[in-house]
């Protein structure tokens, strides 16, 4: 598939994303409602020193778990990773809780790797754009190979990247999950219509990141969107028993890779 076809999709998601965003580019914003927490004590107290300031308070409490979970748990993996430190434990909540078995911490996501670098609220809130990004260049990806042609798939990546779904669970692992449902689905279509690596290492991969995305409830969803997608694609295989043996080892090698997330999770959930 040639990669020219996105060129178009690509900036048009690359062109809202900043646009809706532009605070984040241009004033070192965060993408957070930060103004909730100044309608509470101790912070309350500061309230008409902050608006002095000049601080841009926006409030939705509709997402207040993004400020009061979402962002303390990112603040506590930069400053552990920036001791030098692996954040297994959390000492802050209750009397101290497992934290990398907490699937929704996503320590390990691919996004969140540059966190290890820098450590920076600000390098995580980039992680958020590109998740929009990523989002629409996956769901072109997918559209250019089912035969869209570019406007189309510009029309399809910025839907999808910018659906209600995509908005409101931006900060959260939902997201973090279902970016990669394109690629899953692109993946079992390869799969089904011309069995090869391709097909195989593009569901491995893309099967071990939305693990590591720390969301099992919407991990379930897109891979069983994916299986259905394969199962409908699978009567007008050509060769179905190979289809369905390297989907099949596709899909237990990308969980496996994703082992060092799940299997502390699983620990955890046991308790």
């Amino acid at each position: 598939m040639s990669t020219r076809g996105l060129i178009l999709p690509a900036g048009a998601v690359i062109v809202a994303a900043l646009a809706l965003h532009a605070p984040v580019v241009t004033g070192g914003k965060l993408i957070t409602p930060a103004g909730m927490h100044h309608a509470m004590w101790p912070w309350k107290a500061a309230l008409p020193e902050t608006i002095a300031a000049g601080a841009d308070l926006e409030e939705n409490h509709t997402l207040s778990d993004l400020l009061f979970q979402v962002y303390p748990w990112q603040l506590h993996v930069t400053r552990t990773l920036g001791a030098g430190a692996i954040p297994l434990w959390n000492p802050h909540s209750y009397t101290g809780v497992p934290f990398l078995a907490n699937a929704q911490s996503a320590v390990l996501y691919p996004l969140h790797w540059p966190v290890w670098i820098l450590p920076s609220m600000h390098v995580y809130t980039l992680a958020l754009l590109a998740k929009i990004v990523l989002a629409g260049v996956f769901m072109a990806w997918y559209l250019r190979g089912i035969g869209l042609s570019s406007i189309p798939c510009a029309a399809g990546a910025v839907a999808f990247a910018l659906c209600g779904f995509m908005t409101g669970w931006l900060g959260y692992a939902h997201t973090n999950a279902a970016i990669l449902l394109p690629l899953l689905m692109d993946a079992a279509r390869r799969l089904a219509r011309r069995p090869g690596a391709n097909g195989f290492l593009l569901l491995t991969v893309a099967g071990a990141a939305q693990h590591l995305g720390g969301h099992p409830e919407t991990s379930l969803h897109i891979v069983g969107a994916s299986v259905i997608y394969f199962a409908w694609l699978l009567p007008r295989a050509p060769r179905p028993r190979l289809s369905i043996g390297l989907f099949a080892a596709g899909s237990v090698l990308g969980f496996t890779l994703a082992a060092a997330q799940i299997f502390p999770f699983l620990g955890y959930l046991s308790r």
